[in-house]
């Protein structure tokens, strides 16, 4: 049995109903390695004392459904940028097999813009990253939250620059699955990519493009977000106010800290986001991800070569 998996709260028939999402035995499992590297997470940040708060999906989860939205099958997690850096320094040092932390600083050929919590003895990976040579097991998503500049001008340009960095990325690691340019041009621009990382590293690369992101502190501003991934999506961005201390919510059988004003939050992200979307199966971030609970990713992947 996996670890955490008896203690997952079991889904009540009034929320089901309401949903009409029924939860299957694979899900639940998934939920219960997910939740297993969680708890070690908030384990970490009570040991040294860092901040966290469930943001997204799981903020959502934690709020509609005091766990899981049904049909998700992820965890995301925000840190400001001080903790998370904090945060990336403990968890390579404490983390321990089958759990391993993942960013592209300790495994530079598997590009995100974040950390990442995996179980190496799982399987969890999106279909555009089954060639990238790094760990593939399921995973909790760690996210920085840095300042959003004030000055229009200011926040402009730096949304080019952080875009601009960010595609570059994108065109040396995926550039056979991702943009909408036709094929000849996509390869082209791969192959500049690459001649350019022949000449400056792609980890000190990445290192500035974090630097950008967290240029102006979130002391400075008046508001916050998931700048390194969602850019000038302003859904994720929010008024630093909003967060505070934060105050603790269940979350299945766990406790976690979300944003003091938690509904201005939600609202700004979501919408009315009291209303279930219609179309469940397909609402999730992640509808392209392989899960295998059960088989280690060396395992899948040694038997699903092709």
């Amino acid at each position: 049995m996996i670890e955490g998996y008896g203690d997952l709260r079991m889904k009540n028939e009034k929320e089901m109903n309401q949903s009409g999402f029924q939860v299957d035995e694979k899900r639940k499992k998934i939920w219960a390695v997910e939740l297993a590297m969680l708890e070690r997470f908030l384990l970490l940040c009570d040991k040294y004392n860092l901040k966290y708060y469930a943001i997204g999906g799981t903020l959502l989860g934690a709020v509609r459904h005091q766990g899981f939205i049904p049909w998700d099958d992820d965890i995301d997690i925000g840190m400001m940028r001080g903790d998370y850096n904090k945060f990336i320094q403990i968890a390579e040092k404490e983390l321990e097999f089958p759990f391993v932390l993942q960013t592209t600083e300790n495994e530079p050929w598997c590009y995100r813009p974040h950390a990442q919590i995996r179980n190496s003895s799982t399987t969890g990976f999106l279909r555009t990253e089954r060639n990238l040579i790094c760990n593939k097991g399921i995973f909790i998503d760690i996210f920085p939250l840095d300042g959003v500049p004030d000055k229009e001008r200011l926040y402009k340009n730096q949304m080019r620059r952080l875009k601009i960095k960010n595609r570059i990325f994108m065109n040396y690691f995926f550039f056979d699955v991702v943009h909408e340019e036709p094929p000849i041009i996509k390869a082209a621009a791969h192959q500049i990519v690459k001649a350019y990382f022949k000449l400056f590293d792609h980890k000190r690369s990445y290192r500035r493009f974090e630097e950008l992101a967290s240029k102006y502190s979130f002391t400075e501003t008046e508001k916050i977000g998931e700048l390194t991934i969602l850019f000038d999506n302003k859904h994720y961005h929010w008024k630093k106010n909003w967060f505070g201390n934060g105050k603790l919510l269940p979350f299945e059988h766990l406790q976690l800290t979300v944003p003091n004003e938690y509904d201005l939050v939600l609202k700004n992200t979501f919408g009315n986001y009291m209303e279930f979307p219609k179309d469940k199966e397909n609402s999730s971030l992640h509808s392209g991800m392989v899960f295998e609970p059960d088989v280690s990713y060396t395992e899948y992947f040694s038997k699903h070569s092709d």
